[in-house]
């Protein structure tokens, strides 16, 4: 019974953590954070939420940024 109710306090404060993020840039995607900075997404989320975030390239960018590699059947790029 304390597990559950220590996984659903830690839930509940990963909830607060993302209903309190600060503004995001509309060009840049980054976060203003409590002090007035601005920190890439992946540095204020690792920050706030320990979450590690590893990088990579999606089809369309590899096609478009180094065609050499990219699959000839790389899947388009989703709509809105």
């Amino acid at each position: 019974m304390a597990t559950a109710i220590a996984e659903l306090r830690f839930a509940l404060d990963q909830i607060k953590t993302f209903r309190d993020i600060g503004p995001s840039g509309a060009h840049c995607k980054r976060i203003r954070d409590d002090q007035g900075f601005w920190k890439q997404v992946a540095v204020y989320l690792k920050v706030h939420t320990g979450a590690d975030f590893r990088h990579s390239l999606c089809p369309a960018r590899t096609k478009e940024l180094y065609p050499e590699f990219a699959s000839e059947d790389a899947a388009p790029e989703p709509g809105p």
